[in-house]
């Protein structure tokens, strides 16, 4: 499994090389980038929405909802969206304050074992709040507990105090600025 990245330190060692250098250092997954937010209410980080096209060599990566990064701090920190080996959940990537979660936040706004990651990159990806004490959300909307939804690149999320937005690779270096968007 792929260790967390601070956003800064990730932008620094791929310099230049753009998607291709991201998923060399992450592997071929889904990535998160989350940061510990301040308290705020949902509707009061709206922004409008842009369309974005980014074309990569032979990849195109396409959003219209690029308002997320504006949810995110300098000290925001990238995770491969992946199951470590000793998981128990074969195909769930659980996110939680437990040392055993595959995506660990040591958040007190976060239950031990606070949401799972359903899904590959064969199927749609899926979002399901594991009953946690101070909730998940997506693009603002409160998610009921064992239910899942959902989940497409750029959607913004949050488990407890901790927001973020689900991406790929071309979305964070788009984030980064290291490849120029195309509109």
């Amino acid at each position: 499994m792929t260790e967390p990245i601070a956003l800064k330190q990730l932008a620094a060692t791929i310099g230049s090389g753009g998607p291709r250098a991201l998923r060399q250092l992450m592997g071929d997954h889904p990535l998160l980038v989350l940061g510990i937010s301040p308290p705020c209410h949902e509707a009061a980080v709206e922004e409008p929405t842009r369309t974005v096209r980014l074309d990569v060599g032979d990849e195109t990566h396409a959003s219209n909802k690029l308002q997320p990064f504006a949810l995110l701090g300098s000290e925001s920190t990238v995770f491969a969206v992946a199951t470590s080996p000793a998981s128990p959940f074969p195909g769930v990537v659980t996110v939680g304050r437990a040392p055993t979660s595959d995506i660990v936040l040591e958040s007190s706004s976060v239950s031990k074992l606070h949401a799972l990651i359903r899904g590959s990159e064969a199927t749609e990806w899926r979002l399901i709040d594991n009953g946690s004490l101070n909730g998940s959300t997506l693009n603002g909307q409160s998610l009921e507990a064992h239910r899942e939804y959902p989940l497409l690149l750029s959607d913004a999320l949050s488990f407890g105090g901790v927001r973020g937005i689900f991406l790929d690779a071309p979305g964070v270096c788009v984030l980064l600025g290291r490849v120029a968007p195309k509109k």
